[in-house]
């Protein structure tokens, strides 16, 4: 089951709209030959062709240079590729010339959380659930619950927990109390809430949730 990779699907969404919305630094419409090379670079991302996408997003920046698109998604190679301090100063940069784009909030936080700096990423992921509706809002409240869980910030886990019901639209409750069963040491009580999670609810989004679970070990990406 290939699971890995759907925590960016926000930034793709955002670099789509700036291509398009004058937004930003991109206040002149990107050209058919920036379009193409920049199409070619994410179908390697997608991939996992990481220097190909490199290299075609090279190709972008020489044709129309400085679009934060090209910054987005260069970032979001960097952190493919583990290269966190780098992708990290690029969302920094982008996040800090535009406050409002959510997606790099999001993917800021990822680079704080990935490096195991999970107040930092509890802050931004506050602010990016504060900053959401739907289901981007109950990502964004999973995170910080994660953060909790890893800060050993007991008594906010066992509140959020006490909270959360089982919800046709998102697997929050299945993920975030397997996330306390696996912290504890109970992975057989974890399996039984990831059979729904899994189940239930789109690979997409379930994926989304189930990332980070990946990340620290709890979820072999074999044995689901």
């Amino acid at each position: 089951m290939n699971l890995r990779g759907h925590r960016l699907f926000l930034a793709f969404c955002a670099t789509l709209l700036l291509c398009h919305d004058g937004r930003a630094e991109e206040k002149i419409a990107p050209g058919k030959e920036y379009q193409d090379a920049y199409s070619n670079s994410l179908q390697a991302f997608n991939k996992k062709e990481y220097d190909q996408a490199l290299t075609f997003l090279n190709l972008a920046e020489k044709i129309q240079p400085g679009l934060p698109s090209t910054k987005i998604l260069n970032g979001n190679i960097l952190l493919r590729q583990r290269k966190f301090d780098e992708a990290q100063a690029i969302y920094q940069d982008l996040y800090a010339k535009d406050p409002n784009n959510i997606p790099v909030l999001f993917n800021l936080a990822e680079c704080h959380f990935l490096k195991k700096e999970y107040a930092d990423a509890k802050k931004l992921f506050l602010l990016f659930s504060q900053s959401n509706q739907g289901k981007q809002q109950t990502l964004g409240q999973y995170n910080v619950f994660l953060c909790d869980l890893l800060l050993g910030n007991d008594a906010e886990v066992r509140k959020t927990l006490t909270s959360l019901t089982p919800s046709a639209a998102d697997p929050y409750y299945y993920f975030a109390n397997a996330a306390y069963d696996y912290k504890i040491g109970n992975p057989d009580a974890a399996r039984q809430y990831l059979g729904p999670a899994f189940h239930n609810y789109p690979l997409e989004l379930s994926g989304t949730f189930a990332d980070p679970l990946i990340e620290l070990g709890y979820i072999n990406l074999k044995k689901p």
